[in-house]
């Protein structure tokens, strides 16, 4: 009866967490009691021992370490590529291409205002459009270079969180450790205390790629790479740094911001060189020409040197003063002005947007940019399948672990019904035992 119970306890116990986050299947193992003499059995041909009713011997958790291995990994794969596919995802919406309101359409509208400027040189609204569109393209290119500067800082504030994360994680282990070890000398079974230690070091392969190593004391070693973060009840405090010097990260949330702030660092590169050429380029050209008043040397954009997509903007005389932009040849003396209608530094301006620029791989402008813009779409297109991939077997190996450890409500109806048919037969059997007891004194007083 004291069996049976005790088994209906441990059902009760699995139905009571079905839904507790960690809680693993636990079923109580039955086992033989110790033989012991048959009262008043005096046939010295026959074994006169009996085996003692049955007994629990242990609560066993239904857990798998090679499964949570193998899930733990998928975890952190699943993780880092669902990062890097969302992070590259917000780098799309940064440059909002292709639009006419990104950067692609404000260098085309920019050059066609160069064209219209040809055919009429000394038309202030013509010469005006091309100063604001000047003005509008220098703004988006700083527009999406100031988004990716917000973008990285996001990734690195959660990369600091993740760290934290990381070493609290650390600490909490290594506290479980020590119970752990403590009560497994005295013999106990901390179930409730190895349900908590496995799923911190699940939360922990979110973060990293980690390998849990179990101990003959019951404590779990836990590395990320390299770096020991926990060893026995001692956590050890860890910064990227040092990890990312050995090369341990290799998966997990922090890897793939890692990653992504990486690849936002290589556009906002790509950038400041597109930036820098358009500066360097229009610049060379206005630089050549003269105004409607012969006014030569007024450069057409401005920017600080290595910050130029941060930077870019039309110099204020031009806005001031349309008639400064250089749409004529320079004046050549005893000349003070252009020629009426000259409008040849106006075409060696339009020549910009055609010319292999030796700074862009020897590509034009907008094919440089267009090609920054295919390279961020089909890297977003691959880490999208990457994490839809990874999430699927994340998916796959979560479930599988659930059929082993996680509890089956089915499965304890059944047992509690088995269970309590078993107490009722003790119980039963008992009633009848002392029944025949009864009897039996009954007989010898009442012969």
């Amino acid at each position: 009866m004291e069996t049976a119970q005790a088994a209906q306890t441990v059902t009760g116990n699995n139905i009571a967490n079905a839904g507790t986050a960690g809680y693993t299947d636990e079923s109580a193992d039955i086992v033989q009691g110790p033989e012991g003499p048959v009262t008043g059995y005096d046939n010295p041909n026959v074994s006169s021992n009996y085996s003692g009713g049955s007994v629990v011997n242990t609560i066993t958790r239904s857990r798998e370490q090679y499964l949570d291995a193998e899930y733990r990994t998928a975890n952190s794969n699943s993780t880092a590529n669902s990062t890097l596919s969302s992070s590259l995802g917000d780098v799309q919406d940064s440059f909002n291409e292709p639009t006419s309101d990104g950067i692609s359409g404000a260098i085309s509208t920019f050059f066609t205002n160069v064209t219209d400027l040809q055919n009429s040189p000394s038309n202030i609204g013509v010469r005006t459009s091309v100063i604001d569109s000047g003005a509008a393209l220098a703004q988006s290119i700083q527009t999406v270079q100031s988004n990716l500067t917000s973008n990285n800082s996001a990734l690195a504030l959660n990369v600091s969180d993740d760290m934290t994360q990381v070493n609290s994680l650390g600490t909490q282990i290594a506290s479980l450790n020590q119970q752990i070890m403590e009560a497994t000398a005295a013999n106990q079974q901390p179930n409730s205390l190895l349900d908590q230690r496995d799923l911190l070091v699940d939360n922990l392969s979110k973060l990293a790629n980690i390998t849990a190593t179990s101990t003959s004391n019951g404590a779990v070693n836990v590395a990320i790479g390299s770096t020991v973060l926990v060893s026995g009840d001692t956590s050890n405090t860890v910064d990227l740094a040092t990890m990312q010097s050995r090369g341990d990260l290799t998966s997990g949330d922090i890897y793939g911001l890692t990653q992504a702030q990486g690849d936002i660092a290589g556009y906002q590169s790509n950038l400041n060189t597109l930036a820098s050429t358009i500066v360097t380029q229009v610049n060379a050209v206005q630089s050549t020409g003269s105004g409607l008043d012969g006014t030569t040397g007024v450069p057409f954009f401005t920017a600080t040197a290595g910050s130029e997509a941060s930077t870019i903007a039309v110099n204020p005389t031009l806005q001031n003063d349309p008639s400064d932009l250089a749409a004529a040849a320079a004046v050549v003396a005893p000349a003070t002005t252009p020629a009426a209608g000259d409008a040849s530094n106006a075409v060696l301006l339009l020549n910009v947007s055609t010319t292999q620029q030796a700074s862009l791989g020897n590509q034009t402008i907008s094919n440089y940019f267009n090609g920054v813009v295919t390279a961020l779409g089909n890297a977003t297109s691959n880490a999208q399948t990457e994490a839809a991939d990874t999430k699927a077997t994340t998916t796959s190996l979560s479930n599988e672990r659930s059929t082993i450890e996680g509890v089956s409500t089915d499965t304890e109806m059944t047992n509690m019904m088995i269970y309590q048919r078993a107490y009722q037969a003790s119980a039963q059997f008992i009633s009848t035992q002392n029944d025949m007891l009864n009897t039996l004194v009954n007989t010898m007083f009442n012969g």
